[in-house]
């Protein structure tokens, strides 16, 4: 009953968009997380198990996110009024008997023999966990074999990676802070180093970061024309990499890190960024301690996702169950997530994506 007055007040998100990643329609909310305190961070316990108290109420959710009552009969095309069928997992219309809806067919649930409620339990600990949450840890909790957990924690990695917002950042006055760091132990195959270069770009309110193949000029430049709006006041460290960025019409901030400058004589500062860094840092070494090079824009996007909402942590966990995005069989990074995969076809891609 609490769950169905929660959906009839706040709704469902829409699921007219069909992205894979970005422009994703987060929004829906319990009525009780309005009774809970400010000063409680994340999501409780006690809360997850008065919304979701069994399989049966997980199952619903999904249903409600992905279609909702009145979603169109696929036999007849008639808006449908849905129920479960007892003893499965699949939803019939009352006006065809033999229309049927898996809800959970193509989303990260799909193909999972374990309880719903336990998928879901998972799900809550990764958007509550600030460094991230390992396999061993999952496989300890729900008492599975490693190879069962390592599965279902890649795929909610890679969710909540698919989750992770690829919108252009700044605007014309805003400050963008822009770093790269070399991140180490990400393990590689043939004979390349095990480590990856990776930039940040980040405002007071979003982040975002890319993968590149080199610390080149040409490529940070290229990127931060494709992210970055016009009018943005770009904050940067002396790096060499940075300095045509004026004759290309970007007002640059230079905060000189060689000369032990923290902070500039117009008061700019790479703090936000740096803060940024640590925390990424101690999540890669002190949780999951090496990484693969294919599945490093997981991890990263994913600890991404949680950190956009660090200000707001008690609604991380249902932003990640407002939308449940078609999940492929073969999930591959974004160009803009990933650009050493292709760095000049991320680059042609359209604004809006």
């Amino acid at each position: 009953m609490l769950l169905r007055q929660c959906r009839e007040a706040c709704g469902r998100a829409d699921t007219t968009d069909q992205h894979l990643y970005g422009q994703v329609p987060f929004g829906w909310r319990p009525l009780v997380i309005s009774s809970t305190k400010e000063t409680i961070v994340g999501t409780s316990l006690d809360l997850f198990n008065q919304v979701f108290p069994d399989d049966a109420a997980c199952l619903r959710h999904v249903f409600d996110m992905r279609f909702g009552q009145g979603h169109p009969c696929p036999k007849c095309g008639r808006p449908a009024r849905w129920s479960r069928r007892k003893g499965r997992s699949c939803f019939t219309a009352r006006c065809c008997s033999n229309a049927e809806i898996y809800p959970l067919a193509g989303t990260l649930f799909g193909h999972s023999r374990l309880p719903l409620r336990d998928l879901f339990l998972v799900l809550l600990h990764f958007t509550n966990s600030k460094v991230g949450f390992s396999a061993s840890l999952t496989r300890r909790l729900l008492g599975i074999s490693h190879p069962a957990a390592f599965t279902l924690c890649d795929r909610i990695r890679c969710h909540l990676a698919m989750l992770t917002g690829r919108n252009r950042i700044g605007g014309p006055g805003q400050q963008v802070f822009i770093d790269e760091a070399l991140l180490r132990g990400v393990l590689t195959t043939g004979n390349r180093p095990n480590k990856a270069s990776l930039v940040a770009l980040c405002t007071r309110q979003d982040l975002l970061t890319a993968i590149v193949p080199d610390r080149r000029a040409a490529t940070l430049v290229a990127l931060i024309e494709h992210v970055v709006r016009p009018g943005s006041i770009l904050v940067t460290d002396g790096f060499a990499g940075y300095r045509g960025l004026h004759r290309r019409g970007w007002h640059h901030e230079v905060v000189n890190h060689h000369r032990r400058i923290w902070v500039n004589s117009n008061g700019a500062c790479q703090a936000q960024v740096e803060t940024y860094w640590w925390h990424l840092k101690r999540t890669l070494r002190l949780t999951y301690l090496r990484i693969d090079r294919e599945n490093a824009w997981k991890y990263i996007n994913a600890f991404n996702f949680v950190y956009n909402r660090r200000t707001r942590s008690r609604e991380t966990f249902w932003d990640a169950v407002s939308h449940f995005p078609a999940f492929p069989d073969d999930p591959r990074a974004y160009l803009e997530m990933d650009l050493e995969l292709g760095l000049m076809p991320a680059l042609q891609l359209d604004e809006g994506h």
